[in-house]
């Protein structure tokens, strides 16, 4: 444990020496980001807190050049490099709607099969660290305060407009990959604490969020919407599961729950792709190799290709590579089919309660200065759309997903021509 406890010291003392020497620091961060996930996910045992501490306090300072390590700790150490979207302008549509779904859907979909081994003891531990003290909740707090304070804290120096909306993506990229890992129970355990429960613990309420610590509204409701649509959905989910719908949340939902001093908010969950045909025909192409199927195809392509005889006997061999990735397929097509289904019946029970009360959704009739409709478009825009698109690519889908479910309700009060218009005015 000593020698552990030294090794630790030592590599937070090189990190810091290397960030205050100023010398090629940018390859030095790179270099460190890169061993230190590669370090943590090999030896887990190692302490963590201190490391994890100092960036913290770094963050509390106004300086966010070592987010760098934190992101590869969360992608390498804790295996949730699928969730990270550093490419977004790359994805495809079907990986972008992916990312909407469940974990193994944003897996199977932004990786397509290309699957990294993970520690599972090293992601538990690294949740573990993060759930203690509420570390991980305080990260993602003044993630968002520093934030606003790239964009407009005046500095000595003045810095290239590049260099600041690419701290700001940073910032951005790391705060929703953050908040995704702390708050998934994918990975709970029966015997283990439940990770929604520790997160709900950690976190403080919606207006202490906005008042006391100074957050703007919409990355407030990001940062307790996994609780809130947790809370809203109980008794659904309960009902999916085949078990009583009868009952109140857990008690550390409850400062989480909708109430009617919230403003009502309806999560529209879309469905959800249906990627299992990929791997169902990943499965038959295997089953193929296995049964011998479609060996004389392969053979003379190898063979136009300029392959050897042993070559293209090794090719066209089932191998127990090819078992294992077999079965992971046929269990991951079980599991995804299994989601879609689940996903299916929420999104009904979702548009059922928002047909029977969209007539409630916008108030209509006359004020004393006027139709209660005019102005709506802007507001809407303004207060609700521009706030919510600028939180992550899922949040930008959703918006388009719902101003169009909106539309094809016929939500009365709402105006799409005058929405497009207000767009329109925006962007020009």
């Amino acid at each position: 444990m000593q020698a552990i406890l030294i090794l630790s010291a030592n590599l937070i003392f090189v990190f810091a020496w290397a960030i205050a020497s100023g010398l090629n620091t940018e390859q030095w961060l790179t270099s460190l980001e890169t061993f230190t996930g590669a370090f943590y996910k090999r030896f887990p045992d190692v302490e963590l807190r201190g490391l994890l501490s100092y960036i913290a306090q770094r963050l509390q300072d106004g300086e966010a050049s070592e987010l760098g390590v934190l992101r590869s700790l969360i992608k390498t150490t804790g295996g949730y490099g699928f969730v990270d979207y550093d490419s977004t302008s790359s994805l495809s549509e079907l990986q972008l709607e992916g990312r909407c779904g469940s974990r193994l859907l944003k897996l199977e979909t932004s990786s397509f099969g290309v699957i990294d081994n993970v520690n599972p003891k090293a992601s538990r531990m690294l949740r573990s660290v993060l759930q203690g003290e509420d570390l991980g909740v305080i990260i993602l707090i003044l993630l968002s305060q520093i934030r606003q304070k790239v964009l407009y804290a005046k500095s000595k120096s003045e810095e290239h407009i590049k260099v600041m909306g690419r701290l700001y993506d940073e910032c951005e990229s790391v705060f929703c990959l953050l908040l995704e890992y702390i708050s998934d129970s994918s990975d709970d355990l029966p015997e283990g604490p439940n990770t929604k429960e520790m997160f709900a613990i950690s976190l403080p309420p919606l207006a202490s969020l906005c008042e006391t610590y100074k957050l703007d509204t919409a990355t407030a409701w990001m940062l307790i919407r996994p609780l809130f649509r947790k809370s809203l959905f109980f008794q659904d989910d309960k009902k999916l599961a085949g078990k009583s719908s009868s009952g109140e949340p857990p008690e550390f939902l409850k400062p989480f729950s909708p109430t009617p001093e919230m403003t009502t908010s309806y999560q529209k969950l879309k469905l959800l792709p249906e990627p299992a045909w990929k791997l169902n025909r990943e499965v038959e192409r295997l089953s193929r190799i296995q049964q011998g199927k479609g060996v004389s195809a392969m053979t003379a392509a190898a063979a136009a290709a300029g392959g050897s005889a042993s070559q293209i006997r090794d090719a066209s061999k089932f191998t127990d590579e090819h078992k294992r990735e077999q079965d992971r397929l046929k269990n991951n097509v079980d599991k995804l089919n299994t989601d879609f289904s689940r996903q299916q019946k929420r999104c009904e029970l979702v548009l059922a309660k928002l047909e029977a009360q969209k007539h409630t959704l916008i108030k209509t009739g006359n004020t004393a200065d006027g139709l209660i409709e005019e102005g709506l478009a802007s507001a809407f825009l303004t207060f609700c759309l521009y706030p919510r698109f600028l939180c992550s690519p899922e949040d930008a889908l959703f918006c388009a997903h719902f101003v169009m479910l909106m539309h094809k309700m016929k939500v009365p009060g709402f105006s799409t021509i005058e929405l497009i218009d207000g767009v329109v005015n925006a962007i020009t």
